[in-house]
């Protein structure tokens, strides 16, 4: 969930809940901001009136627990976890910096839509950066057990990266986890074959989805 972005399912929701009890924070530390759940678009559907949202179903919530419990772990305040200077967000830069294999003060930086930032590379070092998480051999064995954390999770819970009726979670049930996936914004999708260290990225000019799945 911490590396997905999710549909805001029932599951999803009290996971993210669950994450900000056990370091001692609530819904109202997210900065992701509130969206309508992206499980009412897979459906075709739309809410009630009477429903009402939180933080908690923004897609980037698990992210942004994510960040929010490197700061509790690290004794680091909350209040601007987002900002580019703020150490959660350089202790990020550096990890993906390292995972592409390509320089930090190199990468572009904007802003998500879901508040935080986000980072421009070539399409060549986004793909090596999913194929490194596959080949964590040749990383220092603390990194190693990260990534292997990471990849063990994204091929057991495909419905934590994203959702029922989602590519992410399609494509991966359908390959019997030896195909992972995760879609970014704006046209962009990583995939990764575990058993062959094999990683890819695609990104669609005008930025539609559309394209990307055949």
């Amino acid at each position: 969930l911490m590396c997905g972005s999710h549909s805001g399912e029932e599951e999803h929701v009290k996971l993210v809940e669950e994450i900000l009890e056990k370091i001692g924070l609530t819904a109202g530390d997210l900065k992701c901001g509130i969206q309508v759940p992206l499980h009412y678009k897979v459906r075709d559907t739309v809410p009630r009136p009477s429903d009402t949202f939180t933080p908690l179903h923004n897609n980037c919530s698990g992210k942004h627990a994510a960040m929010l419990a490197l700061c509790v772990f690290k004794s680091w305040g909350i209040q601007n976890y987002l900002d580019f200077d703020h150490p959660c967000q350089k202790t990020i830069l550096k990890a993906v910096a390292d995972a592409c294999h390509y320089p930090a003060e190199k990468i572009g930086r904007g802003i998500d839509g879901c508040g935080a930032p986000v980072f421009a590379m070539p399409l060549r070092n986004i793909a090596r950066g999913m194929a490194q998480l596959l080949s964590p051999f040749t990383v220092p064995r603390e990194i190693a057990k990260v990534y292997s954390s990471i990849v063990l999770a994204m091929r057991e819970n495909p419905s934590m990266v994203s959702g029922e009726g989602r590519f992410d979670y399609i494509l991966t049930e359908a390959a019997n986890g030896k195909i992972l996936s995760k879609s970014g914004a704006e046209g962009v999708q990583m995939f990764g074959v575990p058993d062959q260290r094999l990683g890819g990225a695609v990104k669609i000019e005008d930025g539609a989805t559309r394209a990307v799945w055949p």
